[in-house]
């Protein structure tokens, strides 16, 4: 069974983590890995755990495009 850190690695993420930092030029590679996320959980997850996951996920996909206010901005997981 692949742990949580493993399971970050095989789906190449790196940056939509608990504790990240997300830098403007950034933005792309955090979207890409929102989709990746969004897949895997409608693969393995179900029910309740799903509808969090991709609310979750949804939510910060709609938010990110429009939350950098410059190139400066740095945007903060938790």
């Amino acid at each position: 069974m692949s742990t949580g850190r493993q399971q970050y690695i095989e789906l190449g993420i790196a940056l939509i983590r608990d504790g990240s930092k997300i830098y403007f030029h950034q933005l792309e590679a955090a979207v890409v890995e929102l989709k990746r996320l969004s897949e895997w959980a409608k693969e393995h997850l179900y029910g309740s755990e799903l509808d969090y996951m991709t609310g979750r996920i949804e939510n910060v996909q709609d938010i990110l495009p429009s939350a950098f206010i410059s190139e400066t901005t740095i945007l903060y997981i938790f």
